[in-house]
């Protein structure tokens, strides 16, 4: 059995910067939680209560749905660089686009540090996550010159059109967050570089679906742009904009968000997190049964008020509640068939296979087998070398090769450094084991490797006493093109 997870080596992240990236996730996710009786009764002032419901509801949907999917992605994978980045970017850059969390500075001025913090930084944490895709190595690298000025432009915008904002600071909004989109637009354009002339054929995968993704945000964001030249040359009294654009906005972050998640878990058949699909079920099931609810809310109440003359809410709310309640399981498991079959084209049920796996016993068990590192449970050891042993390790129904490196070589600047090094190689080769990832638990070195079931060269030749000439020059002709293709790329 082999493991094709990923087809390049997966930037290291470390332990102590994936620590602070959960604090400012939870320092993001209280303001959004202060921001919220503001942002309703600031609705509700300018709209009504039954438009303001539906708009806060809209908007904290999208914080919800980023924050289940990006708390999954830095928690599953807190290795892997761009994962965490991925993971960080979806709940703080999105809702903070038109400042959700400066709102939490209306209760009291000491969240401005937080606020302006995350505002500051949102923007340029997009850009350095773009830029890193697919493996966490930004390229090119010299873009990453271009983030401490765009810092000063943030902090100066901050304290200009937030701390102490002119009057007329809406109409020059639009204006200023041109800026912040301009910023963006250079990070797409070396994605875009960088998947015409640098990207694998795995990458290019990879970043078909973020392309695709950003492209249909484009789309629906030019939308509302247009809706906005509609609404200033009629008089914006037909339409209310600003739900129109609450829900636009969502809709963008849930496309963008679920491309992201793509775009890292769709490696292959055998490579699909449990976690990582079923989130999907749960953000599809979650979107029916909101639109379900919204939809026959506004039904009930038409008919109470033509049959009764009176708005009865409280009825309302309670016939698109037992019509939710009575959809959920058909909506759950057609949700479900959709996504293991039409999404990963699986033809079989994920929670089936899960129940009826069942993990290998260990009969070669080492030093640290039943450690677990890199989110690998380590089983036998199928190897041993000076620097190291080789194990088989185990994770969500997928076997990789993990080395862990020696403690006494552990202590030598020069090895780790030489660890470090041959965990970032990338080589795309049929005949070369791929390295998937590398990193440092617990004072533990370790790189994760593509495992690949069966006989040794050793083992074969034991097995059958000699070979061929013929069956000598394949074996050779394989290893000299493995050897070539390494030259190539500068490694040998």
């Amino acid at each position: 059995m082999s493991l094709s997870k990923s087809t390049t080596s997966v930037r290291f992240f470390p332990r102590w910067l994936w620590r602070i990236s959960i604090l400012y996730m939870m320092i993001t996710f209280i303001t959004y939680g202060v921001a919220f009786p503001i942002r309703y009764s600031q609705l509700v002032n300018s709209s009504g209560t039954t438009i303001a419901t539906i708009q806060i509801i809209v908007e904290y949907f999208l914080v919800i749905v980023l924050t289940i999917l990006g708390l999954m992605l830095v928690v599953r994978r807190p290795n892997e660089a761009i994962a965490v980045m991925i993971g960080i970017s979806l709940p703080v850059g999105i809702p903070n686009f038109t400042g959700l969390s400066h709102l939490a500075t209306k209760l009291h001025p000491i969240f401005h540090l937080p606020s302006g913090f995350i505002i500051i930084t949102a923007t340029s944490l997009i850009f350095v996550c773009l830029i890193s895709l697919p493996d966490g190595y930004p390229r090119p690298r010299w873009l990453l010159r271009l983030i401490p000025p765009f810092l000063v432009y943030e902090v100066a915008r901050y304290m200009l059109f937030f701390v102490y904002a002119p009057p007329e600071f809406e109409r020059l909004r639009p204006a200023v967050l041109t800026i912040n989109a301009l910023f963006i637009l250079i990070a797409v354009i070396a994605m875009i570089y960088r998947y015409r002339f640098h990207a694998t054929t795995a990458q290019r995968q990879q970043f078909k679906w973020l392309l695709w993704g950003l492209i249909i945000v484009i789309g629906l964001i030019g939308i509302i742009q247009t809706l906005r030249l509609v609404s200033v040359r009629f008089g914006g009294e037909t339409i209310n904009l600003p739900l129109i654009a609450s829900i636009v906005l969502t809709t963008s972050g849930i496309i963008l968000s679920m491309a992201l998640v793509f775009a890292i878990t769709r490696y292959g058949l055998w490579d699909v997190d449990l976690t990582i699909n079923r989130s999907v079920v749960a953000t599809g099931v979650t979107i029916i049964l909101v639109m379900v609810f919204m939809g026959m809310f506004i039904l009930s109440q038409t008919i109470l008020q033509q049959v009764l003359g009176e708005n009865r809410r409280d009825i309302a709310i309670g016939v698109a509640g037992l019509v939710m309640g009575g959809i959920f399981n058909p909506v759950r498991h057609r949700v479900r068939t959709f996504v293991d079959r039409r999404l990963y084209g699986f033809r079989f049920d994920l929670n089936q296979l899960e129940r009826h796996h069942e993990q290998a016993d260990v009969s070669n068990p080492g030093a640290f087998t039943g450690k677990t590192l890199g989110g690998y449970q380590l089983l036998d050891v199928i190897g041993r070398g000076g620097m190291g042993e080789v194990y088989k390790g185990f994770a969500d129904s997928k076997y990789v090769a993990v080395k862990v490196m020696h403690i006494s070589h552990a202590s030598s600047l020069e090895s780790r450094r030489r660890f470090r090094r041959e965990g970032k190689i990338v080589l795309e080769h049929p005949n070369i084991v791929k390295t998937l990832a590398a990193g440092e638990e617990d004072e533990m070195y370790y790189m994760i490797i593509e495992y690949i079931d069966g006989q040794t060269l050793k083992e074969l030749l034991t097995q059958k006493g000699n070979f061929t000439l013929d069956e000598i020059y394949l074996y050779l002709l394989d290893l000299a093109r493995a050897i070539d293709y390494a030259h190539a790329k500068g490694y040998i």
